[in-house]
């Protein structure tokens, strides 16, 4: 009999998080879209094209409020259950709220774990999708910048109209140069035109300062001399941030991605407390179901239970700002980047835990 009422939860529970994502994924696309085509009113922009920009942007906004929508379908299908009388039977028939909450549990469990492995993939792929067509569709800068193990890749549109190509073994921010570097130019055609080998380049305004520098070409090889002054469209911020989003890297590469930004002189905070939330996700995922559930299988009345589903979303909301208080310190460095992604879980199964323990001393 209970392996039936496990089952019964389980899918129930499944079928809120699968209906609630999908009504969220579609109000997402039709808000992004809108504001999209606002954007790109001006900008004679395809409308299938911002469509298409509109969905590869949503996975990033549901991976933010995944764990809400944990919480929405764990207080939908636990009032549910109540508001039928089926929890007040399966209570009456010896069963504990744990047992009641396990299939849930599990479920969470399990959808976190996708979410990591499969649905973090995925998403990351789209939204480096959205982040190209923006910078070339929206921002008119189509300047790229990739991280390998043979060092930093950055492509620039030149104020000339041409393109480059720059390489460097390492970055150093504080002074904002590149160090062992290498400009690769290309003519209007699109075809290499020259290289420069430089020991740093360093970004001033509106133009890289290269030292010691050997310049090859059809022109000259080998040319060396002391300085030379490339310009450019870039500036510093837009090299460290424009393509290196956490967002924008698989879960399965992000720990190699650190180690490599890392080496490459880059700050990886922000990466390593994304790795942190997405191998807390199944947990977090957890902690939401028993704080969604803890309000909602008490036998108060109509007009109580409306103040506890308020109380449910009001402790979700604080919790989910409270952990954006938290990444923001440990984006800043003032706070462990573990201790940030840990706390909102602890604080939400913390919270649930007591309720549902109290309510199971007053059976």
């Amino acid at each position: 009999m209970y392996s039936i009422i496990n089952r019964y939860i389980f899918m129930s529970f499944f079928k809120q998080v699968i209906t609630i994502l999908f009504l969220v994924t579609f109000v997402l696309v039709i808000f992004d879209f809108i504001e999209l085509a606002r954007i790109t009113a001006s900008k004679n922009i395809a409308i299938l094209k911002v469509l298409e920009m509109s969905i590869y942007k949503v996975p990033t906004h549901v991976q933010k409020v995944f764990g809400f929508l944990i919480l929405i379908a764990a207080v939908v299908t636990y009032s549910k259950l109540n508001k039928n009388s089926e929890l007040v039977i399966m209570k009456a028939s010896g069963i504990s709220i744990w047992q009641i909450a396990f299939p849930s549990i599990v479920g969470a469990f399990l959808i976190g774990i996708f979410f990591t492995a499969a649905l973090n993939p995925i998403a990351s792929s789209l939204t480096k999708k959205y982040q190209k067509m923006d910078a070339v569709h929206l921002k008119g800068n189509a300047s790229l910048l990739s991280i390998s193990k043979t060092g930093l890749w950055i492509k620039q549109q030149n104020p000339d109209g041409t393109e480059s190509i720059i390489h460097a073994l390492r970055i150093i921010p504080s002074s904002h140069e590149l160090m062992d570097v290498t400009f690769y130019f290309r003519n209007p055609s699109g075809a290499f035109s020259s290289r420069v080998d430089a020991a740093s380049a360093k970004l001033l305004h509106g133009e890289w300062l290269l030292n010691n520098v050997n310049e090859n070409s059809e022109a000259r090889l080998n040319f060396r001399s002391d300085e030379l002054k490339v310009p450019t469209e870039l500036t510093f911020e837009q090299i460290q941030e424009n393509m290196l989003t956490p967002e924008t890297v698989s879960f399965w590469k992000l720990k190699s991605f650190i180690s490599v930004a890392e080496n490459s002189g880059l700050s990886v905070i922000k990466h390593r407390l994304y790795l942190y939330k997405l191998l807390v996700a199944p947990l977090f995922f957890i902690a939401a179901v028993i704080l969604g559930m803890s309000f909602c299988v008490s036998n108060a009345r109509h007009k109580r239970m409306n103040i506890a589903y308020f109380s449910c979303f009001a402790t979700g909301f604080a919790i989910y700002f409270l952990s954006d208080i938290l990444t923001a310190l440990a984006a800043s460095g003032a706070l462990d980047a573990i201790v940030a992604s840990l706390v909102p879980t602890i604080i939400m199964i913390g919270v649930g835990s007591m309720i549902l323990l109290h309510l199971e001393e007053i059976r």
